[in-house]
This record gives structure tokens, sequence and C-alpha cells, in this order.
């Protein structure tokens, strides 16, 4: 990956973060943004959502709908991109599973 793409990528990773913390916070429920993947034209941008807490299933429809343009729309006022990449949200289940595990751990006795 080129300097370009990895300084595009960390910046809407950092970007993506936000938005999510201030618009999209739900009680019970933490989301951090896991990775970014920006295609090399920049054209395109995969934000991997990880999320923890209750209510999960009640964000996720939510976050996947509306997230994407909140985002971009957050980067175009921020940067100086001469076009703002189509942000498609996908959802991380590595922090479910390892909720799942942890929990099965704490049941052993």
């Amino acid at each position: 990956m080129s300097r370009r793409l990895e300084k595009v990528a960390a910046l809407l990773q950092q970007y993506a973060a936000t938005v999510l913390n201030q618009e999209f916070a739900f009680p019970g429920l933490a989301t951090s943004v896991t990775k970014v993947d920006v295609s090399p034209d920049l054209k395109n941008a995969r934000v991997y959502v990880g999320m923890v807490g209750r209510g999960r299933e009640e964000a996720k429809p939510r976050i996947e709908k509306a997230a994407p343009g909140a985002i971009a729309a957050y980067l175009a006022t921020r940067t100086d991109l001469r076009t703002v990449p189509h942000i498609r949200i996908v959802f991380d289940d590595s922090g479910e599973y390892a909720e799942h595990i942890s929990q099965l751990i704490d049941g052993i006795e």
C-alpha cells in the first residue's frame, strides 16, 4: 500500500470513529473502527466497525444505512481530497466472539 493510501485510510479511520461516537451513540453499546481499506484509486473505502455491548442488532441497520453518508460529509468538509470515497460499512464480529468466549470462561467452575 502506498504512503498516500495509508494516510487517507488513517484519516478516514479517525474521522469515522469520531462520527460513530458522536452521531451514532447507543446506551450500553461501544463502537470502534477496527480497520479501513481504501481502493488504489481512492473511490471506494470499506470501514470495519466493531461493536460490544447491548443493542447491537438494533444499531446495525441504522449504522449501515446512515453512517456512510455522515462519514463522507464529515470527511468532505475537513479534507482537501478531490473526491470523497464511496464508503461501505462492514461489521467486524471479532469483539462479539471475544465477548462470547469470555462469558464461556466465566461460566466454567
